[in-house]
């Protein structure tokens, strides 16, 4: 069941007058290249582009009706992002983002709606590319199925503005095959993300053009001793350190680094009530970090990770980088 998240008209206003100027006035610690400029940086420039899954905006409470205390919405993302002059690309399933005031909640986080959206992009330089239109395994289904989610998809984002999506498709679940990139998705997008490493490498990218996107998780501690280490309690992950993030963001000369989040907490919280979100982000000892969901991850080793990208580093989004490498055509 979704449930609809209210979104008031004031809040609305509210985003809508958000100034644009925090990131104008802001120190620069990246030659950022603005979205939806023309400017196409060097080819053989470092890049980073930073990734959230699914553009999750806020998690909910068990009956998805309140933002649960100590968590961290996705607009809260982008202004913190601002004051370092960095911008992120979102990864939108068309069919769960509302055209109206208000946002389906799934699985007790909300999804943006169209309006929100809107607001990243204008306000805060973000881009958005195609999670797909209804984040369906590929594998299952026909090839003119996989061109209707795929292809077909990019129609709501150029109907919403949104004409950086074609840079990547980001397969649902990581379900993929080199079949369906080569003869479907490759025909419509520059690259298809493919988790691994992180890392993608100029002088060897080829067809069918698979990215490497290394998406960051939450989950047991790193403290062997301590109790939060065990895994079978935390989701069968362990919490990637900032300092593994922190690496993972340091691309040098003709690579393509790209790093992938999803939500943020900050503080702690343990509810027998609610065991299922818990979390604990208030060690001084980092190894003491743990989530018990994948998709969570402490919001100050986040920002500290970001606080170490090499000022020489360029920011940017997939089709940045596709009209570098030449993949994509330069308009």
């Amino acid at each position: 069941m979704v449930a609809r998240i209210p979104l008031t008209l004031a809040l609305v206003g509210a985003l809508l007058l958000l100034p644009g100027g925090v990131a104008a006035t802001a120190p620069s610690r990246v030659q950022a290249t603005a979205v939806g400029t023309s400017t196409t940086p060097p080819a053989d420039g470092a890049f980073l582009s930073l990734h959230f899954g699914r553009t999750q905006w806020e998690q909910r409470d068990a009956t998805c009706s309140s933002i649960l205390p100590n968590t961290i919405t996705l607009l809260e993302v982008a202004e913190e992002l601002a004051k370092r002059r960095l911008k992120a690309v979102g990864h939108v399933v068309v069919n769960r983002t509302s055209s109206t005031t208000t946002r389906d909640c799934a699985h007790r986080f909300a999804y943006p709606t169209w309006d929100d959206l809107a607001v990243l992009r204008d306000t805060y330089h973000w881009s958005f590319v195609s999670a797909g239109q209804t984040y369906t395994d590929m594998t299952t289904l026909t090839p003119t199925q996989q061109r209707a989610e795929s292809c077909g998809s990019l129609r709501a984002f150029r109907e919403h503005g949104h004409t950086r999506a074609h840079g990547m498709f980001a397969y649902p679940n990581n379900k993929l095959t080199t079949e369906i990139q080569t003869n479907v998705v490759s025909t419509c997008f520059g690259y298809g993300r493919k988790y691994g490493n992180g890392r993608n490498d100029r002088t060897v990218t080829a067809a069918p053009h698979f990215q490497s996107t290394v998406s960051f998780n939450g989950g047991a501690c790193n403290d062997l001793a301590s109790s939060c280490s065990d895994l079978a309690t935390h989701g069968g992950r362990r919490y990637a350190l900032p300092r593994q993030v922190a690496a993972a963001m340091k691309p040098t000369a003709n690579q393509w680094s790209a790093v992938q989040f999803y939500r943020f907490v900050v503080g702690s919280r343990n509810d027998a009530a609610d065991p299922t979100f818990a979390w604990d982000c208030t060690s001084p000892n980092l190894t003491q970090h743990w989530t018990s969901k994948a998709e969570i991850y402490c919001w100050e080793d986040y920002k500290s990770a970001l606080d170490a990208i090499p000022a020489d580093v360029i920011v940017t989004d997939p089709v940045a980088v596709g009209r570098a490498w030449g993949r994509l055509p330069l308009s």
